[in-house]
């Protein structure tokens, strides 16, 4: 999605506090951390590094809470660019819109430089909210679903259910099948981590992962075969992790997704999944 644009249809919104939405970014983040990336808190700010990807959308600040001040803000931004600088990275800053501080920052952010490369939901859902699962769950006769619980390292079978997951996820999302694959593995190495894998006959046309940490729960990298698409797959996966992690004790879980995905969003919708608030930008300086 370009810059400014925004989207024609949007997702139900639940308002939540503040203190909400800022606890659920810093989640995300944490959570990246169990699938191999370093989580930094820097008390005005979260810092997501992969020290393997180069990729801008893989390294990142969020939770920002910068001052106001024009002299001490941009002297805060020239301490972000030497991190960045010092770590080989393109600087990247999540800006959620209402709690990031300074209020402004996108403005800011856009005159110096920065350009909106992503815009993006952040939708959850609560256990007590949670209606309609054990229809939801059910897996229709031409399909087979594997549930993968992450913990255990040098495991063979998770170690082929990585590599078919990578088969879907990284056509999805365009990564190079050995990194997904990596990654994959790396978040199964973890406790809390589940993978869900959908197979018609041999061939893997839909996959999801989860996260739990703490009471909440985190659903990442939910993707379906070209092929595959609007038939149900990516929601069939979404209520399996979400019905496993609330069933693991979690009080609510959340997610990501682009504003342009309006097929993926409707999906999360249909499932009782509300966004918390107006999308979230991805700034890269251009």
């Amino acid at each position: 999605m370009t810059a400014g644009r925004r989207p024609v249809a949007a997702p139900p919104v639940e308002v939540v506090s503040d203190a909400t939405r800022r606890s659920l970014a810093r989640h995300e983040a944490r959570v990246a951390a169990l699938a191999g990336r370093r989580f930094v808190d820097l008390g005005d700010a979260v810092l997501v590094h992969d020290e393997g990807s180069t990729e801008p959308w893989r390294t990142w600040l969020g939770d920002v809470r910068w001052p106001a001040d024009t002299a001490a803000f941009d002297a805060r931004l020239v301490e972000a660019f030497a991190m960045f600088a010092t770590m080989d990275r393109r600087p990247c800053i999540w800006v959620e819109h209402g709690t990031s501080r300074p209020r402004d920052l996108a403005d800011r952010l856009a005159r110096d430089g920065f350009i909106a490369a992503e815009f993006a939901y952040r939708m959850w859902l609560r256990r007590a909210d949670a209606d309609g699962f054990v229809e939801a769950t059910r897996v229709p006769s031409a399909l087979d679903v594997s549930v993968h619980a992450g913990g255990a390292r040098d495991d063979l079978d998770l170690a082929a259910a990585a590599d078919a997951a990578a088969d879907v996820l990284s056509v999805a999302f365009r990564v190079s099948h050995a990194a997904v694959a990596a990654e994959v593995r790396r978040g199964l190495a973890v406790d809390g981590g589940s993978l869900v894998v959908v197979r018609s006959g041999r061939t893997v046309v839909g996959a999801g992962r989860s996260f739990r940490l703490g009471r909440t729960a985190y659903l990442s990298a939910i993707g379906v075969g070209p092929k595959w698409r609007s038939r149900g797959i990516g929601r069939l996966v979404t209520a399996i992790l979400a019905d496993r992690t609330f069933r693991q004790g979690c009080s609510r879980v959340h997610l990501g997704v682009d504003v342009g995905n309006e097929p993926a969003w409707r999906a999360y919708a249909a499932l009782g999944f509300r966004a918390v608030g107006p999308p979230a930008s991805r700034f890269i300086l251009g």
